[in-house]
């Protein structure tokens, strides 16, 4: 099921711009989904 749920965030993330994807990443997203694609 956690796979499942990683399959379905990283195609989320994939359809996001550079600027979506960079505010998700930074401080203003406070960096939650870059953390949890770092420890996948």
């Amino acid at each position: 099921m956690l796979q499942a749920v990683r399959t379905a965030l990283e195609a989320v993330y994939a359809t996001l711009s550079d600027e979506q994807k960079a505010r998700l990443d930074s401080n203003l997203g406070h960096g939650r989904f870059r953390h949890w694609r770092d420890r996948w």
